[in-house]
């Protein structure tokens, strides 16, 4: 059986790309309702309805497992499908099926280390964004913050002096990652 990704949008094609990275051997199946996108702005009930119309969809399709790559959907319908709706569905289908959100797994993946990751462009190094995950990350928003105002490059990032051990260390080696210089990762 597949798994199927459901978004309201473009943005989970990260999550299906890495599920696809991780499970090469899967069939993968990916909807985006841009019809009804952003769902961020509807009430609680309209969420569910179509995060619920989504999983249909996939499991129609073929899936027996929905990843919910919408952050929207993982923290509004995600509970209630799995508590409600998903025992009838196994029923309806006639085999397992189920839905999993990305929510926790990302919070817990950010408790046992997490990551930060730069993006810059290939062109001049300019500093585009930054992405970060784990416990405690917020305490570098002002440092992100900060370099993406002042235009910073890669190697801006890289020569600012970051003290061992801090998490302050991650935004210095990510940088070096992209630079191709990393000391640690």
């Amino acid at each position: 059986m597949a798994i199927g990704v459901f978004d309201s949008g473009v943005g989970g094609l990260t999550v299906h790309r890495e599920l696809v990275a991780r499970f090469p051997e899967r069939d993968f199946i990916y909807f985006a309702d841009q019809a009804n996108a952003p769902i961020g702005g509807k009430s609680g009930e309209q969420i569910v309805d179509l995060t619920r119309k989504g999983c249909e969809t996939l499991f129609d399709a073929g899936a027996s497992l929905v990843v919910l790559a919408c952050n929207t959907a993982s923290a509004v319908a995600l509970r209630r499908l799995q508590q409600t709706w998903i025992p009838e569905q196994q029923a309806r289908y006639g085999r397992p099926v189920n839905v999993l959100g990305i929510i926790v797994p990302t919070i817990e993946a950010g408790e046992d280390g997490g990551f930060v990751r730069v993006l810059a462009s290939k062109a001049d190094h300019r500093l585009l964004g930054v992405q970060a995950v784990g416990q405690h990350v917020a305490e570098l928003s002002n440092s992100f913050a900060q370099m993406l105002e002042m235009g910073a490059v890669l190697e801006d990032v890289a020569g600012v002096i970051h003290v061992h051990p801090t998490l302050g260390e991650a935004f210095h080696e990510a940088s070096l990652r992209a630079l191709g210089h990393a000391i640690h990762i």
